[in-house]
């Protein structure tokens, strides 16, 4: 009972903090920071998943994480935004840098600095989505009424995951890595296609099987994680269930941690996926049967 209260423990405070981690008031979140006409802001702005609008005056630099930034005023440091857009209409005396979003400049804006625009996709508005605390609840709920299902319903398949997994990850991350880089290939394919019969059929066949191979390998990764945590917490004993559930509450607050998230989740993506075609969709192995020495006379 006391190693069951422990893990149990151990869930709790991974869902605070993971919670802590997304704790932005909704109300803020909307509305963003703003620098009133008039007003003037000593110092540097730094905003986490939340747009940014001057009016005013900024004495120092203005970033954003996950945000938007429109200057109507006067910043007289840098303005940087990841994953998002800079709009331009007032003055600013730095330098302007935006990675996976775009310098807008309109004929009032003033730049007296260097322009720096990063290519990539703009994943603002994907990363606010993600930051926002009732999405990020609803893939909980749904990630562990899925797991919960997917557990019931192959059991064993999803042992015999997990144990391919500690004996053999690197063919698990080999198999992860071939299944991304051909995924557009074979999407290519499908819709040159797509203007015969099988092609209408293939393509949406394609993504969904990516995304149940992905679904089936985050529970065997869950469970993989949840073993192996409650064996160093001593809790070998502990039902499978509260060990699947454990893993999957890390997988989730590992997803949702700020600046790393996306990359944890392209990384998690390599082994859910790998883990399902290198181990021939849990596939129990063949025992070859051996004959016993003849004895030699």
């Amino acid at each position: 009972m006391k190693k069951f209260f422990g893990i149990f423990t151990v869930m709790v405070l991974i869902l605070l903090s993971s919670m802590n981690v997304l704790a932005i008031d909704e109300k803020n979140l909307a509305q963003g920071i703003n620098v009133e006409p008039g007003e003037l802001r000593t110092g540097d702005i730094v905003a986490f998943g939340k747009d940014v609008s001057v009016e005013g005056t900024v004495t120092g630099n203005v970033v954003a994480f996950r945000g938007n930034i429109e200057i109507k005023g006067t910043v007289h440091g840098d303005v940087i935004a990841y994953g998002g857009d800079i709009k331009v209409s007032g003055k600013i005396i730095g330098n302007v840098v935006t990675f996976g979003g775009k310098i807008i400049e309109y004929p009032t804006g003033e730049i007296l600095g260097e322009r720096v625009q990063g290519g990539g996709l703009n994943f603002g508005n994907l990363f606010r989505y993600n930051f926002s605390i009732k999405w990020s609840l609803i893939t909980l709920i749904t990630g562990i009424v899925l797991s919960l299902l997917i557990m019931l319903i192959m059991p064993n398949r999803i042992e015999n995951m997990v144990k391919f997994l500690g004996e053999k990850p690197g063919k698990v991350m080999l198999a992860g890595l071939l299944a991304i880089l051909s995924f557009p290939v074979l999407l290519a394919i499908s819709i040159v296609t797509i203007f015969v019969v099988i092609g209408i059929l293939l393509t949406p066949s394609l993504v969904l099987a990516y995304i149940v191979f992905g679904y089936i390998g985050n529970v065997a990764l869950g469970l993989f994680i949840g073993k192996n945590l409650s064996k160093l917490l001593n809790g070998e004993g502990l039902p499978k269930i509260l060990q699947l559930l454990l893993g999957i509450l890390l997988l989730w607050g590992a997803r949702n941690l700020p600046f790393v998230g996306l990359l944890v989740s392209f990384i998690l993506l390599f082994v859910t996926l790998g883990v399902v075609l290198a181990s021939k969709f849990g596939k129990a192995p063949v025992e070859i049967p051996t004959s016993p020495p003849t004895s030699m006379e």
